[in-house]
């Protein structure tokens, strides 16, 4: 595995940011160490930076609580997701 992609609408910096946030970016950290290209895609929030790097992880922060799980269909897509839980939206019919 050489490259995994976190998901969540909120990272520790954001004011509603908690315990399932920090957890998922331990385990990102974890991941970095081993050499392992983490980002986790967020949602952006006023005073945060569209990106930063913290213990090894690429934070990028763009759109809001559902458009930020767009982004698993980037064009080169990483060989692992992983979302905080199952709060990604698909359309029905």
């Amino acid at each position: 595995m050489r490259e995994v992609l976190l998901l969540c609408w909120r990272d520790t910096g954001h004011p509603q940011g908690g315990g399932s946030e920090r957890y998922l970016e331990q385990v990102g950290s974890q991941l970095a160490e081993r050499g392992i290209k983490v980002t986790l895609r967020t949602a952006s929030y006023p005073g945060a930076p569209a990106s930063e790097v913290r213990d090894g992880i690429t934070i990028s922060r763009a759109g809001g609580r559902f458009s930020v799980y767009p982004a698993l269909w980037l064009p080169l897509p990483p060989d692992v997701w992983v979302s905080d839980r199952s709060r990604a939206f698909a359309p029905t019919r």
